[in-house]
């Protein structure tokens, strides 16, 4: 078949020949006979390298920040970004603390979704959200501190970007310091600034550990970056096994069809650097077509060879699920018809690594299928992205890495407490740890399920929010005492002011400079003190809060103390909601 390009983005990388001749060499031996991508599913035993997250919460800076600061772009939380105040604008990473055997050959991602949440939104003629479309990737050799005013090299050029993230694969030996310097963007009113997530991977053996998730809208919201309350694939695999933080990108696009899959491939495997291409089309070809179209098995069949063709003649790994489970009556006419194709699919092309039987799953869980009939409910999300991680830490990782832990609201509540005002369990060993600090008047009903996030130290942990706080597990920890811990959500919703003079009479914290006194002292000295809410980070201020009145409030490392004059004591101190705050803006 003819490849029909899209307009797409023109890439000018500058390399030093001597490097392109070691990546010629390199992808020669992983795709070479009896290279590593060469391999049938059955063969690959051998995991891949892999490509190490090394731009976690190092120092980031910006031009201008508006609603989003520069650090939101890497620190862990993919449901914060950066966002600029219009453009031209600039986002740097000092990279200098990284061991510079870290930042020679580099993958360097940044993704806009799930803000646009299309990856190819002119396919289907949808908006897109502050998503850059003319940039370039820059390097400077200055010393780590501030960002340098002169000196940078531009490494890459982009123009005509349509796509909602992109990888480069650049190297940055010699270098401190890597910027995206974004010049336009594609965006409706009030949204043309820039706002992206931006990774710096390691890739001094290859970029193999390296994921794309080509599909219609299950693989968009399935793979995109918005946490849905389990992570991100990539945040899985690494929370399974610490040693691997995947590159990982979603290719996923309303409405598309295998045809359409078929018909640009090549071209959106130019922009992709990495392995493994997840094939996941089906859903829309289904309910589109009528019930038993006599044609559509055998075109479906021929768009997947066509892809999977595509996608072993440019070295890379494809990746085939089954198609979930519908309930539309075409879904049910032609789901089982399409996968039975994908069946034979596996036979012809024994170098498939097979996916998750999503049919299988979806069919034993139809209450994550949403009203519409072939879409998966939030909840439903959640449990497709542990299905994929599940099955690829057993069939591309390897032996050792072990299940992912189950989907939010799976299993049942017997070794626990259910609190049935928000339907969530609570299990040892933040049960204890709730019971014996304050229960519901210090930490509030569960919001979420126990799962594993990656916090603001970069490093994955079992954790569970509650209305007031958030706890974590750390079993790092020897004494029992500090195994749960409590995030410190203070420091993130209000940094710490600047230390204050001693007050007369007044508790003072020399390790933050800040005072404690009156009722705020009471409260603080008699429901946990420092263990619980940590150390005063502000002094006392009037602050307007989220039902609009203004009250006397003080900041602590992990609460916020309030004086509701309106009600008696003791109920006229409360603590802010801040683990509703932060778990409803993901």
């Amino acid at each position: 078949m003819e490849d029909q390009r899209l307009p797409r983005a023109t890439t000018n990388v500058v390399s030093h020949p001597s490097i392109l001749a070691l990546v010629w060499l390199l992808t020669a031996v992983l795709v070479w006979p009896g290279g590593w991508a060469a391999q049938p599913a059955s063969a690959a035993t051998l995991p891949p390298p892999p490509a190490p997250l090394i731009s976690r919460n190092v120092p980031a800076f910006a031009s201008s920040e508006e609603g989003g600061a520069a650090r939101n772009a890497n620190d862990g939380d993919y449901a914060t970004f950066w966002r600029s105040v219009g453009t031209p604008a600039w986002l740097a990473y000092d990279l200098s603390s990284v061991p510079a055997a870290q930042r020679g050959q580099v993958v360097v991602a940044w993704y806009n979704d799930p803000m646009t949440p299309d990856y190819d939104p002119v396919l289907i003629g949808k908006n897109a959200y502050n998503l850059p479309t003319a940039y370039t990737l820059e390097a400077n050799a200055a010393a780590g501190g501030a960002p340098p005013a002169a000196g940078w090299q531009v490494l890459v050029t982009v123009t005509d970007n349509i796509y909602h993230s992109r990888q480069h694969l650049v190297n940055l030996s010699g270098y401190n310091w890597v910027r995206i310097n974004v010049s336009t963007v594609r965006g409706v009113p009030g949204n043309t600034d820039v706002a992206l997530n931006l990774d710096v991977h390691d890739a001094s053996q290859g970029a193999q550990d390296d994921w794309m998730f080509y599909g219609d809208y299950i693989s968009a919201a399935g793979f995109d970056h918005a946490p849905r309350g389990v992570g991100a694939f990539a945040q899985i695999i690494n929370a399974s096994q610490p040693g691997r933080f995947p590159i990982q990108e979603t290719g996923g696009t309303a409405y598309m069809q295998s045809g359409d899959g078929a018909r640009l491939m090549k071209a959106y495997l130019n922009l992709f650097p990495g392995q493994f291409v997840a094939l996941s089309f089906g859903t829309t070809d289904a309910d589109f077509f009528a019930a038993n179209d006599p044609n559509l098995p055998a075109n479906f069949y021929g768009n997947y060879v066509t892809m999977v063709q595509a996608v072993l003649a440019d070295g890379k790994t494809p990746v085939v699920p089954k198609i979930p489970w519908g309930r539309t009556p075409n879904a049910q006419a032609n789901i089982p018809r399409l996968n039975a194709k994908i069946a034979d699919l596996y036979t012809a092309y024994p170098q498939i690594i097979h996916g998750p039987d999503l049919y299988a799953y979806f069919a034993g869980h139809q209450d994550q299928i949403a009203a519409d009939g072939l879409n998966p409910t939030d909840a439903g999300f959640a449990a497709l992205r542990q299905q994929w991680a599940q099955q690829m830490l057993q069939n591309v990782y390897g032996p050792g890495g072990g299940p992912p832990p189950p989907p939010p609201g799976s299993g049942s509540c017997s070794d626990g407490q259910l609190f049935p005002e928000t339907g969530k369990c609570v299990r040892q060993p933040f049960l204890a740890y709730w019971q014996a600090h304050g229960a519901l008047a210090i930490n509030g009903y569960p919001i979420s399920d126990a799962f594993t996030e990656t916090l603001e130290d970069g490093k994955p942990y079992t954790v569970q929010y509650f209305e007031r706080v958030r706890m974590e597990y750390h079993p790092e920890n020897a004494d029992p005492q500090y195994q749960v811990l409590l995030g410190q959500f203070g420091r993130r919703i209000h940094p710490a002011d600047p230390p204050a003079p001693q007050l007369p009479g007044a508790v003072y914290f020399q390790q933050t400079g800040h005072n404690l006194t009156g009722g705020f002292l009471a409260y603080w000295q008699a429901n946990g003190g420092l263990a619980q809410f940590g150390f005063p980070i502000s002094e006392v201020f009037g602050e307007q809060l989220e039902d609009g009145h203004t009250y006397q409030v003080q900041y602590f490392e992990r609460a916020r103390f309030e004086y509701h004059p309106e009600n008696q004591p003791p109920y006229d101190i409360e603590l802010g909601q801040f683990g509703r705050r932060i778990l409803g803006n993901r």
